[in-house]
């Protein structure tokens, strides 16, 4: 019986290894993919101008060193970007893309969570309705709408305007569904203790209930922010008067057929993803939190 024991022991410890290994190689090919691209983009932007970029294309030597590589395309950058979408310059694009991705997942992340908040803990014919509404909307396929929106959206004269953000919130969807299953795991309990105290019904959303939602939904948040700072087609329909990095890369990219300047183009990508870099580095080791068992004592 101990033998068979040390047996299963061991093909189980062999098993995982197996399985490690082949995730861990797994892995490493996805991200050397991934990489590939960005050190082809660097040995393109480090080209020395476009002429040299040409003849490198020509010669099938783009990846490859180039025989004179410069990094003057990096600070060139700024300059070539500039009035590439009207006269905004590359750090107004900047400036747009920082407000625009920060503000948008925000607002539809408190305006979710509160919602769902309400549906949980609030339960009543109305609420329950609600809920039932949102599963049957996130099953239901739903095509056709952009054209309605975007005239709905010019009749209250919200294309165009800062005030645009507002129209990311949305109350059904992936993180509808996360939050009210979080809210779902937290006892009420939490909230009795503190109307004991003495504290109004905000109280207990804003200093208890939704700080415990924070650490959870800070990747849902990162993510959104990531998404929004590569979307270029929402900024091409609904904000052509505030251009951000995505929107300029994407008015380059079309320009540069004509009139092209593709070192000081990669070299301005390549700027562009760092802040996303850095936020990802920031975020990547977030420990998805859980209410634990032991959080309450009486």
């Amino acid at each position: 019986m101990t033998k068979l024991k040390k047996l299963r022991g061991s093909d189980k410890s062999t098993a995982q290894k197996v399985g490690s290994t082949i995730a861990f190689v797994i892995f490493v090919l996805y991200a050397a993919f991934i990489l590939f691209f960005f050190l082809f983009a660097f040995l393109i932007a480090i080209k020395k101008d476009q002429s040299a970029y040409i003849d490198d294309r020509i010669a099938g030597r783009l990846f490859c060193w180039p025989e004179n590589p410069t990094f003057k395309n990096f600070l060139g950058a700024f300059e070539s970007w500039n009035g590439i979408v009207e006269d905004a310059t590359y750090l107004d694009m900047f400036i747009n893309s920082v407000w625009i991705s920060v503000l948008s997942p925000l607002v539809a992340a408190f305006v979710t969570a509160t919602v769902t908040y309400v549906l949980v803990f609030y339960s009543s014919k109305f609420t329950r309705g609600i809920y039932k509404l949102g599963v049957f909307i996130s099953i239901l396929p739903i095509y056709g709408a952009a054209g309605a929106t975007y005239k709905l959206l010019t009749d209250i004269h919200l294309i165009d305007s800062p005030l645009m953000f507002l129209t990311h919130v949305t109350l059904f969807g992936a993180n509808f569904f996360y939050y009210y299953a979080f809210y779902k795991a937290i006892s009420w309990q939490y909230a009795e203790a503190a109307f004991i105290d003495g504290a109004g019904h905000w109280q207990v959303y804003l200093k208890i209930m939704l700080p415990m939602l924070i650490p959870s939904a800070t990747a849902l948040y990162v993510m959104g922010v990531i998404g929004m700072w590569n979307d270029y087609s929402t900024i091409l329909l609904y904000y052509p008067s505030f251009p951000t990095l995505s929107y300029g890369a994407y008015a380059f990219s079309v320009k540069s057929q004509y009139r092209g300047n593709t070192p000081a183009y990669f070299a301005g990508i390549l700027i562009s993803i760092i802040p996303i870099l850095v936020l990802f580095g920031c975020f990547q080791n977030t420990v998805m939190e859980k209410v634990h068992i032991g959080g309450l004592k009486g």
